[in-house]
């Protein structure tokens, strides 16, 4: 687990965050939109779903969206 300033996040998160350049982007979320993004994330029960989400995280703070 990383800190990532108000969560803890995975590595593979982190890192996913850091090469697309929305790590710090995602820091400046308030605490329950990172829990928000998290949650949706560390729910997925396949390795291949919970990449999928990361890497739609990184898309999705670039627009502004949040999960539903």
């Amino acid at each position: 687990m990383v800190d990532s300033g108000n969560i803890e996040i995975d590595q593979d998160a982190a890192d996913a965050l850091a090469e697309a350049g929305r790590l710090d982007e995602f820091n400046a979320l308030p605490y329950s939109h990172q829990k928000e993004y998290w949650q949706w994330i560390s729910s997925a029960k396949k390795p291949e779903t919970r990449q999928r989400r990361i890497d739609k995280m990184t898309e999705m703070l670039a627009t502004g969206e949040r999960p539903r």
